[in-house]
């Protein structure tokens, strides 16, 4: 299992397009926010005291997780080519389960997600201090590093159960450019949450991930907001998809990390009871030809 995590790793960093192609999705939302977006949001809100905070943090608790979904998705593309290569063949004549097998591409998956997480928040908080003095105290960071920790392992399990149905090269470029597109809006990177149809707000708060951004950004946004009436306050927390309105009541930090929780545990599960179809779903396929 280890072996297989560490092979994967090494293939990635081996070719260095990997790294920029995995990050294309992040990339995308932070040029769109900074050329277009970042300013709107601004002008939007001349009342604001920290108007200019306020939008980055928006941005950032988006960043994040959009970066955990299409770096996995990116290491869990090397599965899909090992399948396509007849490498679950290799793999079958070890001892290794097919649990083992799975979880080996799980685990990599997970700590390429985990280390861009944490590149990305790291690179901007960086830049953020410089460029407004904007910091976060030790217990902010800590919140935030079992955010992004959680974050890896949901956005793996995520792309492992779609990566393993996946059975060609034309599908497999299709899905990442799907993925890569649809992050940035489902995260609330595009367009606050606010702005959208209620349809489309319903559809978005079954993606585990949603809880991700708004746990994120809770956090990033302790006491920017805190001067405001209760009344704007609630609306803004909501427009800016900060907590998730539920119906009977507003998600907060400890529900979007039980959230998250819950949805890794389901999806878990479903892969360890489909992780011997997910071994076989590209071979039966050229075995019928």
């Amino acid at each position: 299992m280890l072996a297989i995590a560490k092979r994967n790793l090494l293939l990635y960093f081996k070719n260095k397009s990997n790294i920029f192609f995995s990050l294309l999705g992040s990339l995308i939302v932070f040029g769109l926010f900074v050329i277009f977006i970042r300013q709107n949001l601004i002008d939007g809100f001349k009342g604001l005291e920290n108007r200019k905070q306020i939008a980055d943090m928006w941005m950032l608790g988006a960043l994040i997780p959009v970066t955990a979904i299409t770096t996995s998705f990116s290491m869990i593309s090397q599965m899909i080519s090992d399948k396509l290569a007849d490498k679950f063949l290799d793999f079958s004549l070890t001892d290794r389960s097919d649990q083992q097998i799975v979880l080996g591409y799980y685990f990599s998956a997970t700590f390429l997600a985990l280390c861009m997480q944490i590149f990305v928040f790291a690179l901007c908080m960086i830049y953020f201090h410089f460029e407004e003095g904007k910091s976060l105290t030790i217990k902010q960071i800590s919140v935030m590093l079992l955010f992004i920790l959680v974050t890896a392992f949901l956005a793996a399990a995520i792309n492992l159960l779609i990566g393993g149905f996946l059975n060609s090269q034309i599908a497999l470029s299709s899905v990442s450019g799907i993925i890569s597109a649809m992050a940035g809006f489902v995260m609330g990177g595009y367009v606050p949450i606010g702005e959208v149809s209620k349809v489309v707000h319903q559809i978005i708060q079954f993606f585990p991930l949603t809880y991700s951004a708004a746990g994120m950004r809770e956090v990033l946004f302790a006491g920017l907001l805190d001067k405001l009436p209760s009344s704007s306050r609630k609306y803004l927390l909501k427009y800016f998809g900060i907590k998730v309105d539920l119906g009977r009541q507003l998600t907060n930090v400890q529900l979007d990390f039980l959230i998250l929780l819950g949805s890794l545990a389901v999806l878990c599960l479903i892969l360890l009871l489909l992780s011997k179809r997910l071994m076989r779903a590209s071979l039966s396929g050229k075995k019928g030809k």
